[in-house]
């Protein structure tokens, strides 16, 4: 396993292996394949675990509910919702009134 060496940190390339207690940010992202900003968003909207404060500065994740996350996610129910809910948005875009197209202004002389 190779290390890369931060101001901030070391963290590993390669992520922890399952079953390890706390996942900071930095091995989250090669995890889920998310960024910190779409997990944020995520933990906001109830839809990630909650991070586990370490300390006054520091949070990590516990890799028991990262992985439950990511089993239900593949879990098939879980597509099939997905899938039905991005159809269902797309065909209410193609059901929206198009917006008015500005009319063809004519030369001015």
């Amino acid at each position: 396993m190779t290390t890369t060496t931060t101001k901030k940190r070391t963290t590993a390339e390669t992520p922890p292996a399952t079953g390890a207690a706390i996942v900071r940010y930095a091995d989250l992202h090669a995890i889920v394949g998310l960024s910190r900003a779409q997990i944020s968003r995520l933990v906001r909207a109830g839809k990630f675990p909650l991070p586990v404060p370490l300390g006054p500065n520091s949070v990590g994740f516990l890799r028991s509910e990262i992985d439950a996350w990511l089993a239900e996610r593949a879990s098939p129910e879980y597509r099939e919702h997905e899938l039905n809910r991005r159809l269902e948005a797309l065909e209410l875009r193609r059901k929206a009134p198009q917006g008015k197209r500005k009319e063809a202004r004519e030369p001015t002389a």
